[in-house]
């Protein structure tokens, strides 16, 4: 027999000793790996969130941007397709309002996003009222 061998059958409160120092070790650097792996995957999950957060807002964004512009053009397209209804402004008042009401009919066979067209004076009283419905 070695001393070793000698010394742990002689001291078994020895090897009680070390092997609860052992447990001890191991339970500690289990406790501390396992927190580390927590913390990391904790701040892994705050940066991925925040990325996440960040992207959806460009995407919002851009397709905000999108509508915004399909929305003026479509503005624009209605604007313009008014704009030649108005040459009945500059006529006398007896001869503009039947010439407006066929202008205005003319408007809505041609456009078929405007439903109704009216006509208000400097008075702020409707003068005419042109309906598809």
């Amino acid at each position: 027999m070695n001393d070793k061998e000698v010394t742990e059958k002689s001291n078994p409160v020895q090897v009680k000793k070390r092997a609860g120092l052992f447990r001890k070790y191991t339970i500690l650097i289990s406790i501390l790996v396992s927190i580390l792996l927590i913390a990391g995957s904790a701040i892994e999950m705050y940066f991925s969130y925040q990325d996440t957060k960040f992207t959806l807002l460009r995407i919002q964004h851009e397709k905000a941007n999108s509508a915004a512009t399909v929305i003026d053009r479509f503005v624009r397209e209605i604007e313009s397709q008014i704009g030649w209804s108005m040459h009945a402004a500059f006529l006398p008042q007896v001869e503009a309002i039947p010439q407006r009401r066929i202008d205005f009919l003319r408007l809505l066979k041609q456009a078929p996003e405007i439903t109704e067209v009216a006509y208000i004076d400097s008075d702020g009283r409707e003068q005419l009222l042109v309906s598809r419905l």
